[in-house]
């Protein structure tokens, strides 16, 4: 990278200059897209939070000290989603976008998946330019509704392109056939069934494990929680001796003690579920999950009727049930919310069925 160039992640504190930028850079696309989907301005700072607290990370392209571009993405489930990318318009057409891209698809050994309005020509040739391409209508429709919360009208206006990871994976299916259990899916391989309590942001999903682990340790079964942050996350605090091990350079430091033992580990990459399941976790019944959204897992949807969101998951995406404080039909059980014991009946028959009860440990 030439001197006085940077690509690196944006802080918090940007935000006003990432909202700026989205919305500079928009202009392009007035007059282009439906009329019906422009707004001004064409992003709210509402909706940019929304999508931030949803998961949404940026990364933006500095140079002598001025950001002049940004790039948003998403890692969700098995692929990484390129949410925004957005370069000040005084400075279009100058290879920003393209350092951008080229850097952050190292970041991810994910399949990449980038949605785009089909007016906006422009950008469907900047991301064939770099070895992206069109997926047919059918999948574009199937894609956009499993990995994005839009609205109809936008997925009729919108087009999907996918890297070349995606096209060599795309033939295996990313979720179980419908009505096949997981514990039926890794029968014989000795690994923890996984359920995912799922939902969109402030529907109690931590509220609900935290119900469902004391009712699962009642009846004897040994349980982990793997919970995910895109944000990241610090449990190590400075001038502690872990601390200064991982300042020295240590890639893995584990601190142990007689009750607990805690692993600090170095990564390159958001791990799927599976493999955070079999490289950490051992010696329990069953493995409850918060925060993967999008995951070949058995999903518990948590829905609120004082939320009036779109649904996060539908019966093809392994939805087994959903938990809610009014009738839901989606064709799977519908569960009162507070009905811990049905959920965890539910959950027992499925996963825990003829399992071994006892006391669990994991890393």
């Amino acid at each position: 990278m030439m001197a006085n160039h940077m690509i690196r992640l944006c802080e918090d504190s940007e935000f006003a200059t990432i909202h700026e930028i989205i919305n500079d850079a928009a202009q392009a696309y007035k007059g282009i897209i439906p009329a019906d989907r422009w707004k001004e301005p064409y992003m709210p700072e509402e909706d940019l939070r929304h999508e931030m607290d949803e998961g949404v990370v940026f990364w933006g392209y500095e140079e002598r000290g001025d950001l002049l571009g940004v790039m948003g993405i998403q890692p969700v489930g098995d692929v990484t989603l390129v949410r925004h990318a957005y370069v000040r318009t005084v400075r279009r057409n100058q290879g920003i976008g393209s350092r951008l891209l080229d850097a952050l698809r190292e970041k991810t050994l994910h399949p990449v998946l980038v949605g785009t309005w089909a007016a906006a020509v422009w950008a469907i040739r900047f991301y064939e330019k770099h070895g992206f391409r069109l997926v047919t209508p059918e999948e574009k429709n199937r894609l956009l509704k499993r990995y994005w919360s839009i609205s109809e009208r936008q997925v009729e206006t919108s087009v999907v392109l996918a890297d070349q990871r995606w096209f060599n994976r795309k033939d295996i299916p990313l979720v179980m056939p419908c009505g096949q259990e997981a514990s039926a899916h890794e029968e014989g391989t000795g690994r923890i069934p996984i359920v995912s309590i799922v939902g969109r942001s402030n529907t109690g999903k931590t509220t609900l494990i935290e119900k469902i682990i004391p009712e699962l340790k009642r009846r004897g079964y040994g349980v982990a929680t793997i919970k995910h942050n895109i944000h990241g996350f610090d449990i190590d605090h400075e001038g502690k001796d872990s601390w200064r091990h991982k300042k020295a350079g240590a890639k893995v430091t584990v601190v142990a003690s007689p009750h607990q033992v805690a692993v600090i580990e170095d990564s390159d990459r958001d791990y799927e579920l599976a493999e955070l399941r079999d490289r950490y976790i051992r010696n329990v019944d069953i493995i409850l999950s918060e925060g993967f959204k999008v995951n070949p897992h058995p999903k518990i949807e948590i829905v609120r009727s004082r939320l009036k969101h779109e649904p996060l998951c539908i019966k093809e995406d392994n939805l087994i049930a959903v938990a809610s404080d009014r009738p839901v039909d989606r064709g799977v059980p519908c569960l009162d919310i507070n009905d811990i014991k049905g959920l965890v009946d539910l959950i027992e028959k499925r996963f825990l069925k003829g399992k071994h009860h006892h006391k669990g440990t994991c890393l």
